[in-house]
């Protein structure tokens, strides 16, 4: 049975449709948000990020994101998108960022070392509202 390690809420300014999660480590991350940004899927993962695109132009979203040592069990409740991404993340340590506001103040801690993450992504809400990240998230190196 997977087991939770670290859950986190945050949440997310979402500006001119999107927003992104990448590495805390801007060396790590060659093209840093929203260079490149295009409004388009759900998810789109690049190189140290993950790229979103929101139904709604400007809004507030609850972001989520929970560490489990084995892939978990899918949350309950209906969810309106869905997907799986992988994103490299040397410093252990993710920041969202909207479109024209930038980084939120605070990263979400993944881990204490660095590694990659995978993980399911899920929207719930019209605009949506509420996005979360769960996943076998951590895989240390």
């Amino acid at each position: 049975m997977p087991e939770l390690v670290s859950h986190g809420e945050v949440p997310v300014e979402v500006d001119f449709y999107g927003f992104a999660l990448q590495d805390y480590d801007g060396m790590q991350v060659p093209s840093r948000f929203p260079e490149g940004w295009e409004r388009g899927p759900f998810v789109a993962a690049h190189h140290g990020r993950l790229d979103f695109t929101s139904g709604g132009h400007t809004h507030t979203a609850a972001l989520t994101v929970e560490v489990w040592d084995a892939e978990p069990l899918a949350p309950s409740g209906g969810w309106e998108e869905s997907a799986f991404a992988e994103i490299a993340c040397r410093s252990g340590q993710l920041e969202a960022c909207g479109v024209a506001g930038g980084p939120v103040a605070e990263p979400n801690t993944l881990s204490e070392r660095s590694g990659e993450a995978d993980g399911h992504l899920k929207w719930r809400g019209s605009r949506p509202s509420r996005c979360a990240v769960l996943g076998d998230w951590f895989r240390g190196r």
